[in-house]
């Protein structure tokens, strides 16, 4: 029997606005390069560019897999989306990177980060889109 995933409700201030792309409610995230920054903090130990969530790349996606702790690129911008963020990955057969790819341009007209990068190439991308942000 298998077990459906749920995610927990998002608190009232991750309640994003929406655009319908192809079918799909995609979560706007405003500014999602500076909160992806704001989020790994000043230690990049919440970045692991090796895989989606938590290191795990080719393995079925849970709800723990979504706590908050370590996150590749592609795993921070659905994650920072809550409940919609996982609800969106999770209609596309668990593919985070099309997922985030979805949610950064209905986002950002910025340029999309490429998601199979080192964690410092990353984090220098990630930095470069956030001060873009900051100009905007």
């Amino acid at each position: 029997m298998s077990q459906s995933i749920a995610a927990p409700p998002a608190p009232p201030a991750l309640r994003l606005r929406t655009k319908l792309v192809g079918g799909y409610r995609v979560p706007i995230l405003k500014k999602p390069y500076t909160k992806i920054l704001k989020a790994i903090g000043r230690s990049t130990k919440r970045l692991d560019m090796r895989g989606w969530h938590d290191g795990k790349l080719f393995t079925p996606l849970t709800i723990e897999d979504f706590c908050g702790t370590v996150h590749c690129a592609a795993g921070w911008v659905t994650h920072l989306c809550g409940k919609q963020g996982f609800d969106l990955e999770m209609s596309l057969s668990g593919n985070t990177g099309d997922a985030a790819r979805m949610i950064l341009r209905a986002s950002s007209e910025l340029p999309i980060p490429a998601f199979c990068n080192t964690n410092a190439r990353a984090l220098a991308e990630l930095r470069r889109l956030a001060a873009m942000e900051a100009e905007a």
